[in-house]
Order: structure tokens, then C-alpha cells, then sequence
């Protein structure tokens, strides 16, 4: 059982994190600023990189954050017998120098499973919550761990042990069923946006002025990495039929990690005035420490269409960013 008491000492390990950002990134963040402002005590542990990126970028978060030894996952996908061996004794460490009331696991590989086998063994309460690439599949963009035999084992064996799993869509939870996950283990919690961060003032007028944006453009907005499931060739192939075939005058704000690596083809079809490739926002202002961050926020004010052509998600925490600024949202009817 779990103390009754307020302050709970919550563990929220996650494989990757700030300043990477992405929906399980900016999700667990979010969740981890609400419950420090609830009064509970939230720890995050992430890789050893991240965690030294994040150092570097002497950003306070109002929370702690903590690492895993290096090449700990490295070591996993190497051996998984080892990888089992060494994250139980990673575990055991950090409950005992932090004494944690409740874990909170996001993904489940090779994360998930690794303290599902552990904690199931020393009764310790938990939930997990799974993001997407660890649960989905999709052979068609090689999409989804369990492309690998060994590791399509592992998820089948242990994620139906798990004792607490969050679903954030029907997707998630269509998952959870066809790896024969008992209902009475699944609670269904969507992703959530604070409103109130989207009511700032924004003069479109201004803001384009200041971007360099054609203030008479139609203006289209997608956001997310650079990854083969985001699709953003079909947006690069949407705005060449445009351009060629009509007389509209139009505009695609793409923002993400590596979208600058769509330069090369958005030249070759002589683009270069249709797009705004934006790879790095501030991550957040002092005055509020939830995401997404109000450079974010402007560049959804200032657009007229969210564009959103992704092929899988587990929940597209994007879109619901989107309606929240007003902003109509056309996406391709996909898992997610």
C-alpha cells in the first residue's frame, strides 16, 4: 500500500527527455511541474546523455533531475539476459537512496519491462505508461521495436504482467488488447494541454512581421520531428501541386528536430518561399514552466490550418495543442 500522506517521492524514469522535445517528453515534463506544484516530491530519470545535455542548458525546472549510469541501454540491446541483471541492480539502488513511494515507467522498452520484471518481484507499486514506437507496429516505415524477433518476446511476456498500464488513446488500448492485456489492468487517461497558456494576445500582424512571414499567405502549420512517420514528404508534394497546379498563395511552417534536412528537397522543386523550417524554440519562459512554450504557442496563433499528415501515433499530443490556439486541423485518419 501506498502512504497516505502528501508529499509522495515519485519516481519518472523515461528514456529520453528535455531538451529533446516530443509528446512523451513534453507530457512527462507537464506532469512532472503539476505534481511539484500538488505538493508531491517527482524525480526524473533519464538517460545519462540527456541528462548531460540538460545540465548544459542551466535550465530550473522546479524539479529534480537524475541519471542512469551510461550505456545502460547500449548494454540491454547487447544482451538482454545482462541488460535484465544490471537494470534490477540500477532499480534497487535508486529505491534505496530515494526511498520512492510510487514509479511512474514511460515506455515500455526496453525501460517498461525491465523494472515490470523487477517490480513485480518486490511488490512495489507502479504504473506504465506506453508512447508509441515501444508498443506500435508498423512494417510498411519499419516502425515499432517489435520488428525484432527477440524483443517481440519480450513485450508479449512481460507487458501482460504489468500490474498498472495507461492507455492515451484507443490506439494504445488496442495494443494493450491484442497482447491480451486484462481490462481491469488498463486505465484510460488521454494527454491534456493547460488552456489558460493558450490565451495569450498575439497580433498576427506583428508576429509574421517579425518571421519574415507573408502576412497575406495562407498559412499551414505542422509540428513533430523529422521521422518517416511524421510523413512530411507528403506536405513537400501537397505544396508542389499547389504551386504549380493553382494560383493560391500559401505558406507551411514545419517545426521539429532535423527538419532542416528537408532542405534538399524543397529546393529541388523550388520551394524555398513556401516553407519556414524552424528546428530550434526556446524550450519555455520562467513564468511558466509547462509546455508547449509560448514561441510555440505564437507560431500556432499566427497560422491558419494545422496540417498533420502522420502515419502512426499513440496519441498526437500536437493536435490538441492546435485546438486549443483555434487553429482547424486536418490529419490523416491513422492509429493515434
Amino acid at each position: 500500500m501506498i502512504k497516505n500522506k502528501l508529499n509522495l517521492r515519485i519516481a519518472l524514469p523515461i528514456l529520453s527527455f528535455l531538451p529533446n522535445i516530443g509528446g512523451m517528453e513534453v507530457g512527462l515534463h507537464n506532469l512532472a511541474t503539476q505534481l511539484k506544484r500538488k505538493g508531491y516530491e517527482p524525480i526524473v530519470i533519464t538517460s545519462y546523455s540527456i541528462h548531460k545535455k540538460l545540465k548544459k542548458s542551466r535550465f530550473n525546472l522546479g524539479y529534480e533531475v537524475t541519471n542512469f549510469p551510461p550505456l545502460v541501454f547500449s548494454l540491454f540491446k547487447l544482451s538482454t539476459f545482462l541488460g535484465f541483471i544490471y537494470f534490477e541492480k540500477i532499480f534497487q539502488f535508486l529505491n534505496f537512496k530515494y526511498k520512492f513511494d510510487f514509479w511512474h515507467i514511460t515506455s515500455a522498452f526496453p525501460l517498461g519491462i525491465s523494472f515490470v520484471k523487477y517490480a513485480n518481484k518486490k511488490n512495489i507499486p507502479y504504473l506504465l505508461r506506453c508512447v508509441g514506437e515501444d508498443i506500435q507496429l508498423d512494417k510498411n516505415i519499419g516502425y515499432g521495436y517489435s520488428q525484432k524477433n527477440k524483443y517481440e518476446k519480450l513485450i508479449k511476456h512481460y507487458i501482460p504482467q504489468t500490474k498498472n498500464l495507461i492507455a492515451t488513446s484507443d490506439s494504445i488500448l488496442d495494443c494493450y488488447s491484442t497482447l491480451g492485456v486484462s481490462k481491469s489492468k488498463i486505465h484510460y487517461v488521454t494527454n491534456g494541454v493547460v488552456l489558460k497558456n493558450f490565451r495569450i494576445p498575439v497580433n498576427k500582424r506583428i508576429e509574421k512581421k517579425k518571421k519574415g512571414i507573408d502576412l497575406q499567405a495562407l498559412t499551414l502549420i505542422s509540428v513533430g520531428r523529422n521521422h518517416i512517420k511524421k510523413n512530411y514528404n507528403l506536405i513537400i508534394e501537397i505544396a508542389k501541386v499547389l504551386k504549380t497546379k493553382t494560383n493560391l498563395n500559401f505558406q507551411f511552417i514545419i517545426v521539429g528536430k532535423d527538419v532542416k534536412k528537408l532542405e534538399n528537397k524543397i529546393k529541388k522543386f523550388n520551394l524555398q518561399k513556401q516553407f519556414f523550417l524552424i528546428e530550434n524554440l526556446s524550450l519555455t519562459n520562467l513564468k511558466n514552466l509547462y509546455m508547449p512554450s509560448e514561441d510555440l504557442i505564437k507560431l500556432y496563433k499566427i497560422s491558419d490550418i494545422f496540417l498533420f499528415p502522420s502515419v502512426i501515433e499513440s496519441f498526437g499530443i500536437v493536435i490538441i495543442e492546435a485546438m486549443a490556439a483555434a487553429l482547424p486541423v486536418i490529419a490523416c485518419k491513422v492509429p493515434g
